[in-house]
């Protein structure tokens, strides 16, 4: 009723944080969440610390938790995404904050301070159990490709095998025991 509306317009609105890495899907991401909820609506904290060393982490963790054959794979899709046109980017944007790591625990306190509603993860490094308590809020990782299947490899595999109902888009919801 009235009193739920006065209420909500006297609410400030919290935003949405955007940990994103540096990469032109990520800045792609960040440009759509920028568009869709306003430039006052998100966060934007960018992660650019040594990607080589994300690179191997990502790649021994693929090949301890699925194999050998799903590390190959992402890796050829990292390939295939270089050689694809990519959209226009608006590039105008600055970061709010420029991280090293996501998983330092100084990046939790920036998200404490910012009290936002949720975190979208957006092509950056995997957070660790440990930051995924500190930071303590909802954390959404978003990434092309349709789970099971497609996780991590996106869409141009599922085109490649004729598979088009399984091009899409996959949300989850991030804790402990799900690997961002």
């Amino acid at each position: 009723g009235q009193v739920a509306c006065m209420t909500r317009a006297t609410e400030q609105v919290r935003p949405i944080v955007i940990v994103a890495g540096t990469s032109p899907y990520a800045r792609l991401m960040v440009d759509i969440y920028r568009r869709e909820l306003g430039p006052d609506g998100v966060v934007i904290i960018e992660e650019r610390g040594g990607s080589g060393r994300r690179i191997l982490t990502f790649l021994s963790r693929r090949i301890r938790l699925r194999g050998i054959v799903s590390a190959i794979d992402a890796l050829a899709m990292r390939a295939v995404q270089f050689f694809l046109p990519m959209p226009v980017v608006d590039a105008a944007f600055t970061p709010h904050h420029v991280i090293e790591s996501v998983n330092d625990p100084a990046v939790a306190g920036i998200i404490a301070e910012l009290r936002p509603q949720a975190v979208i993860l957006s092509v950056c490094s995997l957070l660790n159990a440990a930051q995924i308590e500190r930071i303590g809020l909802p954390i959404f990782n978003v990434h092309n490709g349709v789970t099971p299947r497609y996780r991590g490899s996106g869409n141009v595999f599922a085109m490649a095998e004729n598979n088009f109902s399984r091009i899409g888009v996959t949300v989850h919801s991030v804790d402990a025991g799900i690997g961002t």
